[in-house]
């Protein structure tokens, strides 16, 4: 990856990171209303396909799917999205741990810690399909 991509990816995060953080809560799904908090996977969901609309296809959603941080009774689950040795993921710092708001790095330590698994939305109900494209939508025209 040349670095000038890189750069573009990382503007296009935080794009749109800040399209989420200026969104009319009101208008989104329930999941939405806290966001970054309990957002993650529609989230990178809607990320990938909007890297890919602007020229950045084949980002994967990334899913660890059991987080104990050595506490296995407090388990969560995090989704972020990948391609090659890139990952970028724009709902970290809902865990309050100190990453910043929008990541995009060749490696974080603390992702490479987890097991993944992919998620695709092939899987979702036509519903849930159809509220993602609504929600990309409102984003998508939100300054």
């Amino acid at each position: 990856m040349i670095p000038d991509e890189r750069q573009h990816i990382a503007e296009l995060a935080a794009d749109f990171r800040g399209r989420l953080d200026r969104a009319n809560k009101a208008l989104l799904p329930v999941q939405f209303r806290y966001f970054p908090v309990g957002a993650c996977e529609p989230t990178s969901i809607l990320l990938a396909r909007f890297l890919a609309d602007h020229g950045h296809p084949g980002f994967r959603v990334i899913s660890a799917p059991y987080i104990t941080n050595d506490q296995p009774e407090l388990w969560y689950s995090h989704v972020w999205v990948g391609r090659d040795d890139l990952l970028v993921d724009i709902t970290a710092d809902q865990f309050n741990m100190g990453f910043p708001p929008v990541i995009v790095e060749r490696h974080s330590d603390w992702h490479a810690k987890h097991e993944t698994v992919e998620v695709s939305v092939e899987g979702f109900a036509p519903e849930q399909r159809a509220e993602l494209r609504r929600v990309y939508e409102l984003l998508c025209s939100t300054p």
